[in-house]
């Protein structure tokens, strides 16, 4: 069964790899900077992830909805741009109305990784090679808006997000396909972040995908937010020792292809996941936490927008 959404499917089987990766320096056999760019040792732009122009991406954009959603969000004139100059690392970034960081509305640092499978037990993939999409870094966010109440500041978040996670997953999907990679990689570097991407992500460790479970269960009073920022302030403690917990970083995969799929429906991961969620054990040390709060205040819970005139 396909991972992507039956409108993305119609979508990416009509959009064509010629209007993605053409680009308007692509209709002169010979250009200026063909010519005098080898005798200077230039050479021309990379392409996005080594297939996408800056033209193939704004017809993407228009052809899967998001200019409309954005329009609808009150962004009228958006501006993508990519930087390929680090082959290890290319970015994508989303402006309204002016290229300042301001303005910015989504920040994508991504690459191709090769990944070669090594799990703790004995499976079919064991020694296999793979190659992933591997998010590195990703943000989408409304620099016109304030946190609030209701809508609170995680930790390294400058303001909130645009409401369209589940779009932008559905777009990472249709690209993985594209681009014929095994799946979708990152290595959540916050507690939040694995949180969420945990709705279709699982850690390619069972240990590490047992220890979120438990996190999850043991802490499941408290919001998203407050855990993230009880991570950061130090304010996880393991029940047994009262020890505190640092965040535990790993490799969180959405499989495309069926035979990831298999190794997390088997019967030994699951075990080896569900015997770490018994294991560990966690709790908030709240005279720190609350004291933290205090501290912070609002500074760190309800930052205010600031977008220059």
């Amino acid at each position: 069964m396909s991972l992507l959404s039956k409108k993305y499917r119609h979508i990416s089987r009509r959009l064509t790899n010629f209007e993605l990766q053409h680009d308007a320096a692509d209709d002169s056999f010979i250009s200026e900077q063909d010519i005098f760019g080898d005798l200077e040792g230039e050479t021309r732009p990379r392409k996005f992830l080594d297939f996408y122009s800056e033209q193939g991406i704004k017809i993407a954009m228009e052809r899967y909805g998001y200019i409309k959603e954005l329009k609808r969000r009150g962004f009228d004139n958006v501006i993508f741009k990519i930087d390929t100059h680090d082959p290890f690392k290319h970015i994508f970034r989303a402006y309204f109305d002016v290229e300042h960081p301001s303005h910015l509305l989504a920040e994508l640092f991504v690459r191709k990784k090769s990944f070669t499978a090594n799990p703790v037990f004995q499976s079919d993939i064991k020694g296999e090679a793979f190659k992933f999409l591997y998010i590195e870094w990703f943000t989408m966010q409304n620099p016109t808006i304030p946190f609030s109440p209701n809508r609170q500041a995680l930790p390294s978040q400058q303001h909130p997000g645009l409401g369209m996670a589940k779009q932008a997953l559905e777009l990472f999907i249709a690209i993985c396909a594209r681009l014929h990679c095994d799946g979708i990689m990152n290595i959540p570097e916050r507690y939040h972040n694995a949180a969420i991407y945990s709705r279709r992500f699982s850690y390619f460790n069972p240990e590490t995908e047992g220890k979120l479970i438990a996190l999850k269960r043991d802490l499941r009073d408290y919001s998203l937010a407050d855990i993230s920022w009880a991570f950061e302030w130090k304010c996880i403690l393991s029940q047994e020792k009262r020890q505190v917990v640092k965040w535990f970083p790993d490799e969180q995969i959405l499989s495309v292809r069926k035979i990831i799929r298999d190794y997390f429906k088997s019967k030994i991961y699951n075990e080896r996941v569900a015997e770490a969620a018994g294991r560990y054990h966690f709790m908030m040390d709240k005279e720190k936490f609350e004291k933290k709060q205090r501290g912070a205040g609002t500074r760190s819970r309800f930052i205010k927008s600031e977008i220059p005139n």
